[in-house]
């Protein structure tokens, strides 16, 4: 860690939302680029990249809040709402594109299923199950009335 204790993916991070920010304003990558001190090709790099995850980000926040209470929300809240738990985690976007393709697409499905069968997806490790089940316990049986 440095500069106040951040790390330069956190940096870089800021950074990308700031230059998606500006891009979205109407600047050309030339000019995001030259303000930023990267080439225009790498400001486009960037957008492809997180353009559509700040986009999708937004769009929860404005539904469900920017740190919304994991336990008050619906069974069908999308699973991407783990984005806004605060939980430092690297590639979140990645983690939960990979939950949706093993049938994880809502909360209420990760409630349910056992910590077993995450463990048995690709890629879920004890630490990444640790994560989820911080912001999204498991409760063993599915809660109809959550999900109204």
């Amino acid at each position: 860690m440095w500069n106040g204790g951040l790390t330069m993916s956190r940096l870089n991070t800021k950074r990308n939302k700031r230059i998606i920010r500006v891009l979205r304003m109407g600047k050309s990558t030339a000019e995001v680029g030259a303000s930023f001190g990267l080439t225009p090709v790498r400001v486009r790099q960037i957008a492809a990249a997180y353009g559509a995850q700040e986009l999708r980000r937004e769009e929860l926040i404005k539904r469900f809040g920017k740190r919304p209470a994991f336990d008050a929300l619906p069974n069908s809240a999308p699973i991407e709402v783990l984005m806004l738990s605060g939980t430092r985690m690297h590639g979140w976007h990645k983690r939960l594109a990979l939950l949706r393709r093993c049938g994880i697409t809502t909360l209420g499905r990760l409630r349910t299923t056992p910590n077993a069968e995450l463990l048995n997806q690709p890629k879920v490790g004890e630490r990444m199950l640790a994560k989820l089940r911080s912001i999204c316990p498991y409760t063993g049986e599915d809660d109809r009335r959550r999900g109204r």
